[in-house]
């Protein structure tokens, strides 16, 4: 585990994603393609929620591409409330809908408690 000092370094709040709604607006941070687009903030809205083979995702149009996967999507008034994890696509093109795993699914596969990961 890295621990930060909590009064140097900011950090983003963790949400509840059970707390979002189909329709709620979020944020992606990522480092698409390269380092030199680092911290890049895309915009979108949360369209769905799915279960693929047993595994639970929020679905959001919000944009994301190679290199984004692990960054934090985000809630502005919810916090972190899921993980970017794959864009869907046909080929060669991608649809503009992308998975992201729920922060609680995230915490639990890492096996941190949400205490910890605040702390």
């Amino acid at each position: 585990m890295i621990r930060l000092e909590k009064d140097i370094y900011p950090c983003l709040t963790l949400g509840n994603t059970a707390a979002l709604n189909v329709g709620d607006e979020v944020f992606s941070i990522g480092t698409p393609l390269s380092e030199d687009l680092s911290q890049t903030v895309t915009k979108g809205i949360v369209s769905s929620f799915r279960v693929k083979d047993e595994i639970k995702y929020v679905q959001s149009d919000v944009g994301i591409h190679p290199g984004n996967s692990g960054g934090p999507l985000v809630s502005l008034d919810k916090g972190v409330v899921a993980v970017c994890v794959s864009g869907i696509t046909s080929g060669p093109y991608t649809l503009g809908l992308n998975y992201f795993i729920p922060i609680e699914e995230a915490l639990g596969a890492l096996k941190v408690t949400r205490d910890a990961a605040n702390s």
